[in-house]
């Protein structure tokens, strides 16, 4: 090797350690959303709903009728800390330039640990859960099941309709929340499912996993188009019960505890993300 080609290699070198680092891309993703909101990057825009990801290298826009009008609202979580940026429209804060996520500024979450943290960053992670746990179609007026255990087999769900009222017209739908195994069909029908359990025979047969549970009211031969109750369910085998129900009782401690920071949308993938958590430990 002649010195001048050592020369030159040795000041490409220095060329290249001087040259600032680019930012490694985070996954974000979307907590809150009110308004139209866009996501830029690479020359693509991707309109942002609830659990949206986002890339910490994008550029968000909102894209309403009035940039000047209250109503426009973008909350994006950072799941590695639960830290959140919160963009708003209103006459004091125009909304129309778009804003660079690099340099949003997160503010931390008083709340967050180890556990919830771990939860927020497979809920990141996971683009089918994110697909999957977003509510279909209008909320009505569905109310919070909360994080269920349950034992596979002939699971017991007399917990679930001592929750509600009238469970003798009431249908119990679980559609799995696991990578791989989609069903639009659970998630999106009407029609009366095999896999339905109606709430007044109390006993489902039910394979272990992490199900989200929607519950409709009959109408006639088909389901309500808006549940009335919703909520996640993590079945386990009889003998892993007892550790998992004790370990479901600590995630849902430190979770409700942080109930109200998250949106209806994100609380429920967060419940997703500690169900599949639950199974995939010993």
């Amino acid at each position: 090797m002649t010195s001048s080609f050592r020369l030159h290699h040795l000041a490409f070198g220095a060329l290249l350690a001087a040259m600032p680092a680019r930012a490694q891309e985070r996954s974000l993703y979307v907590a809150r959303v009110s308004g139209e909101w866009v996501a830029v990057a690479g020359g693509d825009s991707v309109p942002l709903a609830a659990l949206s990801r986002v890339s910490s290298q994008a550029l968000v826009r909102y894209v309403g009728a009035d940039p000047r009008a209250r109503g426009g609202l973008l909350v994006v979580r950072d799941p590695r800390t639960l830290g959140k940026a919160t963009l708003r429209c209103g006459p004091a804060t125009h909304c129309e330039s778009p804003a660079d996520v690099a340099r949003l500024r997160f503010e931390t979450s008083s709340g967050a640990d180890a556990r919830t943290t771990a939860i927020a960053t497979r809920l990141g992670e996971q683009e089918s859960l994110r697909e999957r746990i977003r509510l279909v179609g209008a909320r009505g007026g569905e109310r919070d099941l909360g994080l269920v255990m349950l034992v596979s087999g002939d699971a017991d769900l007399s917990g679930l309709a001592a929750q509600l009222a009238a469970p003798a017209s009431l249908v119990a739908r679980f559609c799995t929340l696991e990578q791989g195994t989609a069903d639009d069909d659970c998630l999106l029908s009407r029609r009366p499912l095999t896999e339905d359990c109606p709430l007044s025979s109390v006993r489902c047969a039910l394979r272990p996993g992490a199900y989200r549970v929607d519950v409709f009211a009959r109408e006639r031969s088909m389901l309500g188009t808006l549940a009335v109750a919703a909520g996640v369910a993590v079945v386990v085998e009889p003998a892993r019960r007892d550790a998992v129900e004790a370990r479901r009782r600590a995630l849902w401690g430190a979770l409700s505890a942080m109930r109200s920071e998250f949106g209806d949308d994100e609380w429920r993938g967060l419940l997703g993300s500690a169900a599949i958590g639950l199974l995939q430990q010993p």
